[in-house]
């Protein structure tokens, strides 16, 4: 069942929607997003990566469901009833990517990188998934380039496919 969401909005007009991976946040540009679903029954699908969990239905249609915490090479945990799917929409190709939690009603302080002087710090050179830094609610959030982690490996093909 797709649910409501809440965007963060920094001062400068940008939107984004913030979740946790551990206990850090990190934030997807709005423009993205198309729905939040609960955890859904996810069929695996072979030879693809190992984040690339399998393929979900939602409302009728099959999508790729990425998890975004080994996308970015953290340690694997069980999804429980905080587990979100962020649904995305990259040039008319759908994804789900797996959350551990949506970070909801947080308050976007600072720029974003498309807008001068908006980085709070510079950007890791260690994660080529990472747009820039905003902060929300006062901590540092990692805003991640949906469109890099969708191309690699085929993702986006896939989406492409199955849409």
């Amino acid at each position: 069942m797709l649910t409501p969401y809440q965007l963060s909005e920094n001062s400068m007009g940008g939107q984004f929607l913030p979740f946790k991976l551990d206990n850090e946040i990190f934030a997807i540009e709005s423009t993205y997003v198309t729905a939040i679903s609960k955890m859904l029954m996810i069929s695996p699908l072979p030879g693809t990566p190992e984040y690339c969990k399998g393929i979900a239905k939602v409302e009728g249609k099959i999508l790729p469901v990425i998890d975004m915490r080994l996308k970015l090479r953290k340690n694997c945990i069980p999804y429980n009833d905080e587990t979100q799917i962020i649904m995305v929409n990259l040039e008319g190709a759908r994804s789900g990517l797996i959350v551990d939690t949506l970070a909801e009603g947080l308050t976007v302080y600072s720029g974003y990188p498309g807008y001068p002087d908006g980085y709070e710090e510079p950007l890791p050179k260690s994660n080529p998934y990472f747009k820039g830094i905003i902060k929300i609610s006062g901590s540092p959030a990692m805003v991640l380039d949906c469109k890099k982690i969708l191309m690699e490996d085929g993702i986006l093909d896939l989406a492409q496919l199955v849409s």
